[in-house]
């Protein structure tokens, strides 16, 4: 129907995703109003809907719950963030974003917007948050500041545990490499 009258939509998150019919208790209250860019049909009947979001909202209050949630809705009080911390928290992730591209190649593609910018946090939140509580706790952040301090922590804990990876990775090889040596020095 949104798509019909080229409406927006309020998007929030179950905070249990294996619940069929959740109830208001079972959303969060802080979500996205979004617009419907394209609605995709895919195989099994599925549906896949792309959209871009616009601003941070909150649930007020519940209309009606059947058949669709329908809810009013408040402004996402924010906090302003000092400039100076602001340029100063971007320097640190820009330079910690590009040390985690350098760990995983993989990588290097999905972040394209300028570090900072709303669409930076959106692109980040979907790549390295791996959780819906983790990406909700971002959204419910109050200033821009605290979110990309956030997005600061979780790049620092993602490059300790990439270089991790890499270091059992090396040395599960060295141990594969030492046993096929002994295997074939002892078949000769």
């Amino acid at each position: 129907r949104a798509v019909e009258l080229n409406e927006d939509i309020f998007l929030v998150a179950q905070k249990h995703d294996s619940m069929p019919n959740p109830a208001p208790k079972d959303i969060y209250r802080v979500g996205t109003v979004a617009r419907i860019k394209q609605v995709l049909k895919m195989p099994n009947d599925a549906t896949r809907v792309l959209v871009t979001g616009i601003r941070r909202m909150e649930i007020d209050s519940y209309v009606s719950i059947l058949p669709a949630f329908e809810v009013t809705l408040k402004e996402f009080e924010t906090e302003s963030s000092d400039e100076s911390m602001m340029e100063a928290v971007c320097r640190v992730v820009g330079e910690q974003l590009t040390a985690y591209k350098k760990l995983d190649r993989s990588y290097n593609d999905m972040i394209v917007s300028p570090v900072g910018s709303d669409k930076f946090i959106a692109e980040v939140s979907q790549s390295i948050y791996k959780t819906v509580e983790q990406r909700q706790a971002l959204l419910q952040l109050k200033s821009d500041y605290a979110m990309m301090e956030d997005i600061y922590a979780r790049l620092v804990a993602e490059c300790d545990m990439k270089t991790l990876e890499k270091k059992i990775a090396g040395k599960v090889r060295a141990n594969i490499d030492k046993s096929q040596h002994e295997y074939y020095v002892r078949e000769q």
